[in-house]
């Protein structure tokens, strides 16, 4: 009897208690019955609330770097209050840190909006979350482009010293400058086709092909390839009729230099009147007729219909060279201005085309712009002028402190990387840091030593078709070889 209420007891102990889950458990894991206190649970804390409508900027205390030491931020606030862009409300994105973003994009040209914020965020803001592409996108339309061509205006000048960079800027006490345009591919869409056009097809059915383009003419002084003055204008409008837009900055004691198809009777008289000399190419089919031959082989020549301009024409060719260049300048006295000389000097040219590469390619990456609308394209345009600006004067900075003072030494590129680097280098706007920013980028260009490289051409070179499947190794491209002295044969002879 006893024995059977035991087995009884123990039957009942040995049964494990029933769970609530439906989870078949493991034999050891059992129910106990012990009852737990109930948990008591901490109440969320509050997230803090984001203030966007007050941002807190940091433009004393943080830095965009050279950007700002080269475009001080004193001369963004007068230029866009002349402009009437400061506006009423306190904003994510003001207009000043708007101005800054849009030189940092033309800096990183494949850097995306979204990336562009993040980058502004930690770089000169403390926000607690970066803005978003649409926001960028609405500033920059609040901001317009006047504020980036005035702040282009307000800091292109000429860079050479006369007394210090004459084998550079100078020829006889004159600075040297040159002209030239160059044209922007666009997106395609209907209001930039409708504003800047482009290019019509050379046949009967004059009908446009390829994207539209936007045409910039530009002056530059040739020793330190500094930007002047720019026009900007659509591709309708030719490069002669944009240049006329540049005669304010000349002044008396310059020395234009420009290509053929420039030379124009209006354009030329508006040119001169502002007291410029003028070394302009000329086709071979204008001012034939010799009125009187000169003692260096040069000869002058009536110019334009009505009442002709009485001009110098000076032919030459390069030795080894068949074409015969044919130069007409304003310069009559080949005492004072010898035929060799002003030969030798027209080279100079060249270097106009170099700022036209520097700006389109190692700036614009060779890609379209990304502005969809014309507004954003002039400012997209003028952004990217005034950066090559500001990419001049530092390097001419840096090669003042060389004995060889020549710009032309240092790297457009290189100058590129410190400007970026410049953003990591400072998280302070104070004075002292802004002087020991300028002197660690001046010691970035010349740290290479000696800026001596040796004279070296490459002739030009027709690249054709080739076959794909052909080892590229065997490629017979042209090979750079050093430059022999320009010889010059007066006379075209």
């Amino acid at each position: 009897m006893m024995s059977g209420v035991k087995a009884n007891v123990i039957a009942e102990v040995s049964m494990p208690v029933t769970a609530s889950s439906s989870i078949q458990r493991q034999p050891f894991q059992q129910m106990l019955g012990v009852e737990l206190p109930a948990r008591q649970e901490k109440p969320p804390a509050p997230r803090p609330a984001l203030d966007l409508a007050e941002p807190k900027l940091g433009f004393r205390r943080l830095s965009f770097g050279l950007l700002e030491t080269l475009c001080p931020p004193e001369l963004v606030d007068r230029v866009i209050k002349e402009a009437g862009r400061e506006g009423e409300r306190k904003r994510l994105l003001p207009p000043r840190l708007v101005v800054y973003a849009l030189l940092l994009m033309c800096l990183s040209g494949s850097m995306g909006y979204g990336r562009l914020m993040r980058e502004v965020a930690t770089q000169a803001v403390p926000w607690q979350s970066a803005a978003g592409r649409s926001a960028f996108a609405k500033a920059r339309m609040r901001l317009g482009s006047e504020v980036m061509e005035g702040l282009f205006r307000a800091l292109a000048r000429p860079l050479g010293n006369q007394n210090l960079d004459a084998d550079w800027c100078f020829w006889r006490g004159r600075r040297v400058l040159a002209i030239d345009g160059t044209t922007f591919p666009l997106s395609v869409n209907q209001e930039l086709e409708a504003e800047f056009s482009g290019q019509i097809a050379n046949d009967s059915s004059r009908r446009r092909v390829g994207v539209p383009q936007a045409r910039l003419v530009s002056l530059i002084e040739c020793g330190t390839r500094a930007l002047l003055a720019v026009a900007l204008g659509s591709y309708r409008q030719g490069e002669g009729s944009l240049a006329r837009q540049l005669a304010n900055a000349l002044e008396p004691g310059m020395l234009v230099l420009a290509d053929r198809c420039f030379p124009a009777k209006p354009l030329w008289l508006l040119y001169t009147a502002s007291g410029a000399d003028l070394l302009w190419r000329v086709k071979g089919n204008l001012a034939r007729r010799r009125l009187c031959e000169l003692g260096d082989g040069s000869y002058l020549v009536n110019f334009g219909k009505g009442q002709p301009l009485q001009l110098r024409v000076i032919e030459y060719r390069r030795q080894g060279h068949p074409e015969i260049y044919r130069l007409l300048t304003n310069l009559l006295d080949p005492v004072a201005a010898p035929a060799r000389e002003l030969a030798l000097l027209y080279s100079q040219r060249w270097e106009i085309e170099l700022a036209c590469r520097e700006l389109k390619c190692a700036q614009a990456d060779q890609a379209r712009l990304r502005s969809k609308t014309a507004e954003g394209v002039r400012q997209e345009i003028y952004a990217h002028c005034l950066l090559h600006t500001l990419n001049r004067q530092l390097v001419y900075r840096a090669a003042t402190t060389t004995s060889e003072r020549d710009p032309d030494r240092i790297s457009f590129t290189l100058a590129m990387d410190v400007l970026h680097l410049s953003l990591r280098q400072v998280r302070s706007a104070s004075r002292r840091a802004m002087v020991e920013l300028s002197q660690w980028a001046i010691n970035q260009l010349i740290a290479s030593g000696p800026l001596v490289r040796r004279a070296r051409s490459c002739p030009r070179a027709v690249y054709r078709k080739f076959d794909h499947f052909t080892n590229r190794a065997h490629w017979a491209a042209a090979k750079s070889t050093p430059a022999p002295a320009l010889a010059i044969i007066l006379g075209a002879a």
